[in-house]
């Protein structure tokens, strides 16, 4: 069990990874905005692990009990879905879709980058 000095330095150390995992993330999908981000505790409304609402461009990644690499996962998908809406794609969250496709594929790359720049990543 964490004791609450352990607790907070694991959190900070998620935001640090996080922001630099954003960043990385932003950079290899040429953004020109970074869409507003929370990790939620509770999964909300249909979402899975996370979703991308274009009408206010906002991301949700349902945080609890994941991994920082899954967290990460959902959220490359979630700004690959930001980029689609920003180059004026019609998003469509069917799955099988052209959008859900690219999504998956993009944001399996963006890990893949992400991991070998920072072999620790995978730990």
């Amino acid at each position: 069990m964490l004791d609450f000095k352990q607790y907070l330095n694991k959190c900070v150390l998620l935001e640090e990874n996080l922001k630099d995992f954003i960043d990385f993330a932003c950079d290899e999908l040429k953004l020109k905005h970074v869409p507003e981000i929370s990790l939620v505790k509770e999964r909300q409304n249909d979402m899975t692990t996370a979703c991308y609402r274009p009408e206010d461009q906002k991301i949700k990644v349902y945080s609890k009990g994941r991994a920082f690499f899954d967290i990460a996962r959902s959220l490359a998908h979630e700004l690959v879905h930001h980029m689609q809406y920003e180059t004026g794609k019609i998003l469509d969250g069917e799955t099988g879709s052209d959008c859900e496709n690219e999504a998956n594929a993009v944001a399996g790359q963006i890990i893949r980058k992400y991991g070998q720049k920072n072999p620790e990543f995978y730990n």
